[in-house]
């Protein structure tokens, strides 16, 4: 069911409601439905543990493999007569797939002009988007579309503010983290080395990586991982 009131690839829209998020697939999703949530709760809504207690759905999808893409149409069915919105991959290959689509390119944006920050623990930290691949057989290439690697600046800044939020594990993730840099002529190592200079108690975990990026700059890698934080 589409509210009447809400533009798809819209969450600006969603106001003053009890919402529950259902989230499934990778680090990565679960960084967008962090963000969601600062969202939400800065246009005055309440994220609930139950969709009992909710006046709309929110799932934020992964079909990264046939049988949970199965399951993800079988959880949008199952919420068919709710105010339901959907995010995540699943709409980007389907926009029929149910619901109100929210666009997850949309995400980042609308966070950004919150002005909130992430903290939690461990806590996520979103550096790029997409893939510099081109294999055919990958859903995720087309889902998620070509590398879009957020700006060294903006990474580090969103990283002093989960540590000043207490954060003591981040996570760095991506669809391919070690291509970082390549659309902005930067690599991964130098992301890296710039994350090392912040002060705080805190680890850095890294998250997926493509042998096909990560060859070329792995003694680069190896070296910036040297830093204890890493």
């Amino acid at each position: 069911m589409q509210p009447a009131d809400v533009q798809p690839d819209s969450i600006t829209g969603i106001k003053n409601k009890r919402v529950f998020i259902e989230t499934y697939g990778c680090t990565y999703n679960y960084g967008d439905t962090d963000k969601l949530t600062a969202i939400l709760e800065s246009q005055g809504c309440v994220i609930t543990p139950s969709p009992d207690d909710a006046d709309c759905i929110l799932i934020n999808t992964c079909i990264v493999i046939e049988k949970t893409e199965r399951e993800m149409r079988k959880r949008i069915a199952e919420y068919q007569d709710r105010d339901l919105f959907v995010t995540g991959c699943l709409p980007k290959i389907d926009r029929d797939c149910g619901g109100t689509v929210i666009d997850p390119d949309i995400i980042h944006g609308h966070f950004q002009k919150t002005g909130a920050r992430l903290s939690g623990n461990p806590a996520i930290l979103q550096v790029a988007q997409g893939c510099s691949g081109h294999c055919t057989y990958c859903i995720t290439r087309r889902a998620r579309g070509p590398l879009l690697s957020h700006p060294l600046d903006e990474i580090v800044g969103e990283l002093e503010g989960q540590v000043r939020g207490g954060a003591v594990e981040v996570q760095l993730t991506a669809q391919d983290l070690s291509a970082w840099g390549i659309d902005r002529g930067e690599r991964l190592s130098d992301l890296l080395e710039a994350i090392g200079r912040v002060p705080g108690s805190y680890r850095v975990r890294l998250g997926m990586m493509n042998p096909d990026t990560l060859m070329p700059i792995l003694d680069a890698v190896l070296d910036a991982c040297k830093n204890d934080q890493i």
